[in-house]
C-alpha cells in the first residue's frame, strides 16, 4: 500500500478517534513507524525466558481470537 495512502488513513484515524473518543484503529505514529523495516531476533527471549515458538497456524489462530476478544476485529 502506498505510504501516502496509509498516512491519510492515520490522520483520519486520529481525527475519528478524537471525535468519537475511542481508540483509533490506525494512528499517525503507527503509520510512520510502518514506513521503515524492523528486524528483531527472538534469541534473547529464548535464552532468558525459555520462549519456544509454536506452529504458525496455531499462533495466528490464537492472535485472531485475542483481537476478537478485545473488539479489534
Amino acid at each position: 500500500m502506498p505510504y501516502a495512502l496509509t498516512l491519510i488513513g492515520g490522520v483520519m484515524g486520529e481525527i475519528t478517534g478524537r471525535l468519537t473518543k475511542k481508540e483509533p484503529l490506525a494512528c499517525l505514529a503507527s503509520v510512520r513507524m510502518g514506513k521503515y523495516p524492523h528486524y528483531v531476533s527472538i534469541d534473547k527471549a529464548k535464552r532468558e525466558l525459555g520462549y519456544r515458538p509454536g506452529p504458525i497456524r496455531a499462533s495466528l489462530q490464537e492472535e485472531i481470537e485475542w483481537f476478537r476478544a478485545h473488539g479489534m476485529v
